[in-house]
């Protein structure tokens, strides 16, 4: 399943979220759509709301993570996602839509970077940074 989380806040509003992390527990399939709007007016009502949809699945070569603007109604001020795929084995590769992300040695220089990911075999866990863009699809390998 998926698990979105951003930096704490006091209240709504307190700082801009300009990155999301997305916990992946990796299963043969799974989705989360992700509701998001201004959390103080009644401005949904009007339409001015987002919905993310999210889909995973895994097989024995690799996995896929879609992200996917269902409704972009409410401007959420995000750049960038953060993935952390959970308990993986070894990658290979990693792709965005198609074009290979470039590996890093740790996630200091991911955190620098647009774009990028690294996998770390302590913790078995992959992170992988891309912008925030109305279609992504991740594949990783292996």
């Amino acid at each position: 399943g998926f698990v979105p989380m951003q930096k704490v806040q006091q209240y709504v509003g307190q700082k801009d979220i300009t990155e999301l992390d997305v916990f992946l527990f990796p299963s043969s399939s799974s989705q989360y759509d992700l509701y998001e709007d201004d959390g103080i007016s009644y401005n949904y009502q009007k339409g001015d709301y987002s919905i993310t949809q999210f889909n995973s699945s895994l097989n024995k070569l690799g996995g896929i993570v879609t992200i996917k603007r269902v409704h972009y109604g409410y401007k959420t001020g995000r750049k960038e996602y953060v993935l952390k795929i959970v308990n993986t084995k070894s990658v290979s590769s990693v792709k965005l839509n198609g074009k290979k992300l470039e590996s890093v040695k740790n996630k200091i220089n991911l955190r620098l970077s647009v774009k990028g990911y690294f996998y770390n075999k302590q913790s078995k866990m992959l992170y992988v940074k891309i912008p925030d863009e109305e279609y992504l699809k991740i594949k990783y390998l292996f």
